[in-house]
């Protein structure tokens, strides 16, 4: 069991059949992280985690010549789609919007969207 209480404060005793319910910090449920305290700075780091691993994986992809409009599109539907999973759920914090504005800044310039970045893709 869960409790979500952004004050801190202990939780509460259930009981089931004459047992207590194990009230926990975190749970994971239906792929996403509940956390005690309601924010979801874990859920965040462990989707950029997953990002991150999946761009990996398909680096090969964007490493061969295509165009820049093509790669932009495959890191927008492999990436970004893993990323931004269940995100309006989220509540975010100034540093959670940093971790994922630099995730999205990581993603460019492994890409080498920085070199081409002056330059028109047609």
């Amino acid at each position: 069991m869960i409790r979500i209480n952004k004050s801190g404060e202990d939780g509460v005793t259930i009981k089931l059949n004459g047992n207590n319910l194990e009230q926990v910090k975190s749970l994971k449920y239906l792929g996403s992280t509940l956390t005690s305290n309601g924010y979801c700075s874990t859920e965040i780091r462990s989707r950029i985690a997953l990002a991150k691993v999946a761009f990996n994986s398909r680096r090969e992809l964007l490493t061969k010549k295509f165009s820049i409009r093509l790669k932009k599109k495959m890191i927008k539907t492999l990436m970004w789609s893993l990323l931004l999973y269940r995100s309006e759920l989220w509540t975010q914090k100034k540093e959670d919007i940093r971790r994922l504005e630099s995730v999205e800044i990581w993603f460019l310039e492994e890409n080498g969207e920085d070199k081409l970045e002056g330059k028109s893709d047609k």
